[in-house]
């Protein structure tokens, strides 16, 4: 599976945003008043200045031939940044403008090409799936038995949360032969979930959805419940989160936005996972290019 256009890298919030947090200009001449620009929320004066200094950015040392850390380590911005139930911040705002998506181009296209890049395109990674369990959640190995009553009570209690834990244990995971796999690539793929498994959540998310994206008429979203009968799991490839995380997107009669997702994440609707490993524990730490290290195996 291929990337999309460097165009639809642009088209979504957080594309944008990736692009935005790659470029790491140093002295180049202007890049203050642009840096500034952006913090106020406005580079629409300020696109010139902003093509002049993606001009002078090394773009192969920064991006083609980036190692894969420096890049992770660029995605958590976008991630981190993103927020479905308020406006968009000043320098998503800055980054919306047509002009400004212009003079970013030559920081997609470069994404586009990138080596350390190609997999954030692939389909699931069946043999790598983890299991995250955060302190005080569950203590103990993940419920593997539960999942469709777990989608049951989803469909009527679901928003997305940050969270400030500083440690993590994983349990690695394989599904059984046979899975049924809903990938999510691009906009188009969420949209068709989500108009042929239509669930209306107006009622509960218009007042922040309109609010991120200025849509105040209908909200669907897939049904997981009624996805469940024809899938075991929906994947969001990184791709597919940059190019359609936080956009309005058009469907039946109303819009969908894909919210609350982590890039490459899985949703598991059905039980057919069974624990392959031990467990691992996980620090953040202060300092480190992902801010999180492997503290050892446990037994549990």
């Amino acid at each position: 599976m291929g990337w999309p256009r460097a165009e639809d890298l642009l088209a979504g919030p957080r594309g944008r945003r990736l692009c935005w947090s790659l470029l790491e200009p140093g002295d180049v001449p202007g890049w203050d008043l642009v840096w500034d620009g952006a913090q106020r929320g406005d580079l629409t004066g300020l696109t010139a200045e902003l093509a002049a200094c993606v001009a002078r950015t090394d773009l192969d040392s920064v991006v083609v031939h980036a190692d894969q850390l420096t890049l992770l380590a660029a995605l958590v911005e976008p991630v981190g940044t993103a927020m479905y139930w308020q406006e968009p911040d000043d320098v998503d705002h800055a980054l919306s403008a047509r002009e400004v998506q212009g003079a970013l181009l030559p920081v997609a296209q470069a994404v586009t090409i990138a080596p350390e890049a190609r997999w954030w395109t692939s389909p699931i990674a069946a043999s790598s799936q983890q299991y995250v369990e955060w302190p005080g959640e569950h203590g103990g190995p993940p419920a593997l038995t539960a999942t469709a009553a777990e989608v049951a009570s989803w469909r009527s209690a679901t928003i997305e949360d940050g969270f400030d834990h500083r440690n993590a244990r994983c349990w690695p995971l394989a599904p059984r032969p046979g899975t049924r796999i809903c990938e999510i690539s691009s906009p188009a793929d969420w949209t068709q979930l989500a108009g042929r498994y239509p669930l209306d959540v107006s009622r509960s998310r218009r007042h922040d959805w309109w609010r991120a994206t200025g849509w105040a008429g209908k909200w669907l979203i897939p049904d997981f419940a009624a996805v469940a009968l024809d899938y075991d799991a929906v994947h969001l490839s990184v791709a597919g989160y940059l190019t359609t995380a936080g956009r309005a997107l058009a469907v039946n009669d109303g819009r969908t936005v894909l919210a609350g997702w982590d890039p490459d994440r899985t949703f598991w609707l059905t039980g057919v996972l069974a624990a392959s490993g031990p467990a691992t524990d996980w620090l953040e730490l202060d300092e480190g290019p992902l801010g999180w290290t492997g503290s050892g195996r446990t037994d549990q």
